[in-house]
């Protein structure tokens, strides 16, 4: 029942602000994103896939941010279950501490990399990972 009335309350929020695109990810427990973000940089060793890095990574071989995307993001371990939110970056991937950046990333970081580029306006991205099938 917490998740229709939390979107009901971002709902309210986005109408009385300017256009928004949110995109709501969800899925099971690979949602969460638990891909080190040390790995990034492999990326760049496969021709196929370089061009992506460049995008993951800004000049200075830091990675990127959303300046337009917002996320967030339902998560943590047992009584520390929270919400973590800000501008889309890495660390956004499985948390214990909800307000602390894990060190990982999931399929939220270049979906919403890629939401930055596609709309110049603002878009949010919330990801709501659960550990069971409905």
């Amino acid at each position: 029942m917490r998740y229709p009335l939390w979107l009901l309350g971002l709902c309210s929020v986005v109408a009385s602000a300017a256009p928004m695109k949110v995109f709501i990810l969800v899925g099971q427990s690979n949602m969460e994103g638990h891909a080190r973000v040390e790995t990034i940089d492999y990326i760049g060793d496969d021709p196929a896939t370089a061009p992506l890095l460049k995008r993951m990574q800004g000049p200075d071989g830091k990675p990127a941010v959303g300046e337009g995307v917002w996320i967030t993001y339902h998560t943590g371990s047992g009584d520390r279950n929270g919400e973590g939110f800000g501008k889309l970056t890495t660390g956004y991937g499985s948390r214990q501490d909800p307000t602390k950046d894990g060190g990982k990333i999931g399929p939220e970081y270049t979906f919403g990399l890629a939401m930055d580029r596609a709309f110049p306006s603002r878009c949010c991205s919330s990801r709501r990972p659960g550990a069971a099938s409905p």
